[in-house]
């Protein structure tokens, strides 16, 4: 996954996976809301890791000055595109 300077991902979340992301490159901010209402947001460099849990809205803004590359890893019983809800 690579996000471009200054650029952000859509606000979502998956109802039958979580995912775990390694940032190999970059800067970026991630905000999380979790199930329980409980909210977070956090800058994340190379070599640190984020785990998102099943159904928490998260959204990752790059905040450097390069673009962020991440490895994101899937985890669930169904491994799909179409698990995906956008917050508008």
């Amino acid at each position: 996954l690579s996000i471009d300077v200054g650029k952000s991902l859509s606000d979502q979340r998956h109802f039958v996976r979580s995912e775990h992301w390694h940032i190999v490159d970059g800067e970026l901010k991630m905000n999380l809301e979790f199930k329980n209402g409980y909210t977070s947001s956090k800058i994340y460099k190379a070599g640190d890791s984020i785990d998102i849990p099943i159904n928490t809205w998260h959204m990752a803004t790059n905040v450097g000055d390069k673009p962020v590359k991440v490895i994101e890893v899937w985890m669930g019983y169904t491994l799909s595109e179409e698990d995906i809800e956008r917050r508008t």
